[in-house]
């Protein structure tokens, strides 16, 4: 082989490499998650809670699920999720767009894909 041909293929390595990382990353199942709530559903049975961000669904645990509010801007970094800015901060006082926790509606699951 030459070292032209040995060189063409350590780069294409190297740009695939960085696509799948790119590309795992960012989705849904991949492990960076950084958006605004945008809905609250509870699973079949009540035994998962889901969250609505950037119209992707994601499992969260029931703590943070209490916690956390439409509206509130979250990041999950892959191994936790937080709350970054609090909707009731953005918003000051309670308004439709910022419920209190009791009154936020819990919505069906999402039809399956």
């Amino acid at each position: 082989m030459s070292v032209r041909t040995v060189t063409v293929l350590v780069f294409v390595l190297a740009v695939s490499v960085l696509a799948a990382d790119f590309n795992l990353g960012c989705t849904p199942n991949g492990g960076y998650v950084y958006g605004v709530v945008e809905a609250k559903y509870s699973g079949s049975g009540g035994d998962a809670s889901l969250l609505q961000i950037a119209s992707d669904t994601f499992t969260v645990p029931a703590g943070f699920y209490d916690e956390v509010q439409v509206g509130d801007l979250v990041r999950f970094d892959g191994t936790k999720w937080t709350i970054v800015k609090s909707a009731a901060t953005t918003y000051g006082t309670q308004t439709p767009a910022n419920p209190a926790p009791g009154d936020v509606p819990v919505l069906p699951p999402p039809p399956a894909h």
